[in-house]
């Protein structure tokens, strides 16, 4: 499926482009066949040859050089502009001696070029205000570099500037042997950075899915002999060859005048004489003539994946309206089948965890269809039954009128909000699509243009031309079937073999099941109208412009009215309840019970009833439950606010812990817990909670399999509905929604519910006060595993939420502090891949704040990156910020807070809770003036305030690997 069709697939859960692991279809039997006049007729809708129009939005066009541009004037953010530079080249094109040189030229182009030298880059433009990774930053994949920067003006000077650096980038780099040198050990720790058993499994099944081609062979971030023994005639060899004009496009969106940015842009890549980049290399893909499996195995997965995967050449671009028509019946298809699969999961009829069917262009060298589950290890031959054995069911009797229809309606659904939306759209997801599109080759669209062409070909799609182009997507003939599982206890035995993989394939497939009708619909959410509970003591902030009040049964509502991203709007609901309230006896019962929240299901609807009500809705309702809170968030389009809070107000007054939902819920749960026993992360967290928290407190620490195992679903329903029959309630709501619009659908289904006490500051504080053990805390903990990766979090207790001034005085620390820790443990000492200070207040339990930096490292490497920073800490809390540094932190901060502020989610997260947290909306407004008039001497108070020997914290996880059966450490 290409690009302008995965931009449409809103509900398909596709696997990710750069590790497919399992696959797709179908059976041994004939696929259902249409009559003569059917096929001709869809056959001639797909030829139709009339080209899909361009947005006439842009400013496009082509220099001398070969160099492609492309121009948005856009005004969010307003008064700032970002810059994209796509090259058309990744790992695809790599000589077996460069394998990896892609991505380490992409950290090069930051170390020095004509007009930037070498350690100048990154504070060139923090000085203008951009956090390096935030606003700039770059990736490499397959077949494509990108590079971004957001810049935070909108001065010419400043978009000459930084089209100077990607002119640079392209055409100018120095790639000095001794910065080479510099960057290598950063790389090595980028690549183990990445380890995991995921990432082992998925290597292996890349390489061994596509057999004989490049694909497995260059994965973007390289090998090890590569990237210690590139030079610099390597890569001047690949940039040369590959960083051409005609391979470059530079785009451009930015609340400025198109044609300035066109002489700036003429002024930087104009002088750059033409050269045409070479064709790609062929990537040597071939589709399969017989059946073939792949069985991969590793001690630290816990759950398996099961599936069946289709290779077939890569299509062409779409570029005309017939290929659009095409690849829509494609994603209908695949849309209908994954909602059966999902109704199957939720109503506990089968065993898989998850079930999906995909199609993907990978990397333009080939089209891969696959089908896969996942499930518990043990379960793994009944998911995969059950999930072929509906594969064959689509396939045999195909999809019916109604499944069709909502398809559509969710097609059309999501592509109005995308046409309201896009005037007002965030730049940086504007930039994401058009990159996308330019490197699919496919041309750019409008939102409103994509939304009139599905209004004129979606009605012509029936279901029968869906259900033929299914049944031949997923024809079995010649396919790979796919096994991630866990290793045999004791051994490295697979828990099938390759032969016996495809001899079961066969043997699950070769069934023809009969059509079921379709599930009968509801047509309204609630069986009565509520009475509508009516607003008091309202009152509005003149400097925020949020108003509050109270409804009749005690609920708290914060409004905002923000119209800077149009038609989307955003409601928080907040019960004040959660893991605070439980004790040894029922800990995570809150986490099971919000299963009804996070997959809504009530005592009258089903969750499967209440999807299919849903579909076509331009709102959505989900949630969950925190350490102190249940949540639930309605989000979408004010057009369906209403639909949204019914749901919601069921929800709140008549829950459903389903069984089946629960039972999932504990078998993700256990297998996140045994994964956390084995990998670097999940063993720091439980070292952090266990030496934070006394060991008589659940509360605070990671659940154990005893702990989920206890919960039973009359446990979890009793809970909830305790939970929202009298939990103190505060609803917030933001955006494209004045109040007078909303005050009636508010008091309707938010001042119906069951009455309730007014949830204030005070709000289970007697339920929040933990002894935290004096002295400070170094920890150093073994754990076997075969990821080589130690981590070293070091830090010290720092502030709780309420201590506003203190926060923002720590996050200008941390801001400082990363700068610092980047220049001298991440490129001078090459410790780590990323580092960075951040402040982390408390929020639940006061005194547990936490300001700390972290980071995978080498288990040789854990002590000195521990000592480093250390060493950063002491010489902050002895000297300050110097006013420099200072000065460069408040940009970042200040610049960050300018955009958010225009921002429906920032608001949102801002005023959230405003009672329950105590949260002061003059603070709010303030931050900026706050800011501005801190000291560097301000910021060094706050941070010997907080960092003392008492208070302070080191954890140290190393792997041992050896006992794990690991062998050396695979990155030196």
């Amino acid at each position: 499926m290409n690009t302008n069709a995965k931009l449409l697939a809103v509900a398909l859960p596709l696997a990710t482009l750069a590790l497919p692991c399992s696959a797709q279809t179908g059976g041994g039997q004939p696929a259902p066949t249409a009559t003569p006049a059917q096929v001709a007729a869809g056959a001639a809708m797909n030829n139709d040859p009339t080209p899909l129009p361009t947005d006439p939005s842009l400013v496009t066009g082509e220099l001398p050089s070969g160099v492609r541009y492309i121009i948005r004037r856009h005004a969010n953010p307003k008064e700032m502009a970002a810059v994209w530079m796509h090259i058309g080249t990744g790992s695809l094109n790599e000589t077996e001696k460069q394998r990896g040189i892609a991505h380490y030229l992409e950290h090069m182009a930051f170390n020095g070029s004509e007009n930037f030298p070498p350690g100048t880059v990154i504070k060139f433009f923090e000085e203008l205000g951009l956090v390096f990774g935030r606003h700039q930053n770059a990736f490499t994949g397959f077949d494509q570099t990108a590079y971004q920067l957001y810049l935070r003006d909108n001065k010419p000077e400043t978009l000459g500037k930084a089209l100077m650096f990607m002119s640079d980038v392209a055409f100018r780099l120095t790639l000095a042997p001794a910065e080479i040198e510099s960057e290598r050990q950063v790389i090595l720790e980028e690549k183990r950075s990445r380890l995991s058993p995921q990432q082992r499994v998925q290597e292996v099944m890349l390489k061994r899915l596509a057999p004989g081609s490049l694909i497995g062979e260059r994965l973007p971030i390289g090998v090890e002999e590569t990237i210690t023994g590139v030079q610099q005639q390597d890569f001047k060899d690949y940039w040369g060859k590959w960083y051409t004009p005609t391979n470059t496009t530079v785009v451009v969106v930015a609340d400025m005048d198109p044609q300035v940015v066109k002489a700036e842009i003429e002024k930087q890549f104009g002088s750059v004489a033409k050269r045409p980049a070479p064709n790609n290399m062929d990537a040597g893909v071939k589709p399969y003539t017989a059946d073939g499996a792949v069985v991969v195995t590793d001690p630290e997965i816990k759950r398996a994946e099961i599936g069946i995967v289709k290779l077939s050449p890569a299509p062409a671009p779409t570029t005309t309206v017939g290929q659009l028509r095409s690849d829509l019946v494609e994603t209908i298809g695949s849309w209908a089948f994954n909602r059966r699969l999902a109704a199957k999961r939720d109503e506990g009829k089968v065993a898989f965890l998850s079930a999906s069917a995909s199609s993907q262009v990978l990397f333009r060298v080939a089209r891969i269809n696959q089908a896969d589950v996942t499930a518990e290890p043990d379960k793994w031959r009944d998911a995969f039954r059950q999930m072929a054995t509906e594969l064959q069911r689509a396939r045999y009797n195909g999809f019916t009128d109604q499944e069709v229809e909502g398809a559509r309606a969710e097609l059309i659904a999501q592509a109005e909000v995308a046409a309201r939306r896009e005037g007002t759209l965030a730049a940086g997801a504007l930039l994401q699509r058009y990159n996308n599109q330019i490197n699919d080759r496919e041309p750019i669209m409008s939102a409103q243009q994509t939304l009139d062409l599905l209004k004129s070909l979606l009605p012509s799609i029936s279901a029968k031309e869906v259900s033929e182009r299914f049944a031949s997507d997923y024809d079995p003939t010649a396919v790979m079937f796919t096994a991630e599982l866990p290793e045999v206890a004791g051994g490295s035995a697979a828990l099938i073999s390759e032969a016996e993989l495809v001899k079961f394939g066969r043997e699950v497939l070769n069934v023809k099941p009969g059509r079921e009708a379709d599930a009968a619909r509801i047509t309204k959410l609630l069986a009565k109208e509520p009475a509508p509970g009516r607003a008091s003591e309202q009152e509005t902030h003149p400097a925020s412009g949020v108003t509050s009040f109270w409804l009749a049964d005690g609920v708290r509502v914060n409004h905002k009215f923000i119209d800077h991203e149009k038609d989307a709007m955003s409601v928080s609901i907040t019960l004040a309840n959660g893991g605070i309230n439980e004790t040894a006896a029922n800990r995570g019962i809150s986490s099971a019970a919000s299963v009804a929240f996070s997959n809504p299901a009530s005592g009258a609807h089903s969750s499967t009833q209440l999807r299919e009500f849903m579909t076509g809705r331009k709102v959505a309702v989900r949630g969950g439950a925190s350490e102190d809170a249940f949540t639930l968030n309605v989000s979408g389009s004010p057009v369906d606010l209403e639909t949204g809070l019914q749901l919601a107000h069921l929800l709140l007054t008549d829950p459903k812990v389903e069984p089946a939902a629960l039972d999932r819920w504990k078998t993700m749960q256990l297998q996140n817990i045994a994964e956390r026993k084995t990998q670097p992360e999940g063993v720091l967290g439980e070292a952090i909670a266990e030496s934070f928290f006394p060991a008589d407190e659940v509360r605070g620490k990671p659940l154990t399999a005893e702990q989920v195992n206890r919960v039973t679903v009359e446990q979890a329903q009793a809970w909830l509905d305790g939970v929202v029959a009298s939990s103190p309630v505060e609803v917030t709501i933001v955006g494209d929604l004045p109040l007078d619009a909303a005050m009636p659908l508010i008091e309707k289904y938010l001042g119906s519910l069951p009455s309730r006490d007014r949830i204030s500051a005070t709000t289970l504080d007697d339920k929040r006060l933990i002894r935290r053990a004096p002295g400070p805390r170094v920890v150093e903990r073994s754990f076997p595993t075969k990821t080589a990766a130690a981590f070293v979090l070091s830090g010290f207790f720092g502030p709780d939420v309420e201590s506003v001034r203190d926060v923002r005085l720590m996050s200008l620390a941390g801001q400082v502090l990363s700068t610092r820790m980047n220049k001298t443990i991440r490129e001078e000492r090459a410790l780590v891949y990323s580092i960075g200070a951040s402040n982390q207040p408390s929020v639940v339990y006061p005194g547990f704040g936490m300001f700390a930096a972290g980071a995978r490292t080498a288990r040789e490497k854990a002590k000195d990156l521990g000592d480093a920073v250390a060493a950063a800490y002491d010489a902050f809390a002895a000297e300050g910020p110097t006013p420099e540094e200072l000065a460069t932190a408040k940009r970042q901060v200040l610049s960050t807070l300018t955009e958010n502020m225009r921002r429906t989610q920032w608001w949102a997260g801002e005023i959230n809770s405003l009672v329950y947290r105590n949260r002061s909306l003059d603070e709010i407004m303030n931050a900026a003036s706050m800011i501005e008039a801190v000291t560097p001497a301000d910021v060094k108070a706050a941070f010997n305030k907080y960092y003392t020997r008492e208070n302070s914290l080191r954890f140290t996880v190393l792997p041992d690997t050896g006992s794990a059966g690991a062998g050396p450490d695979p990155v030196k």
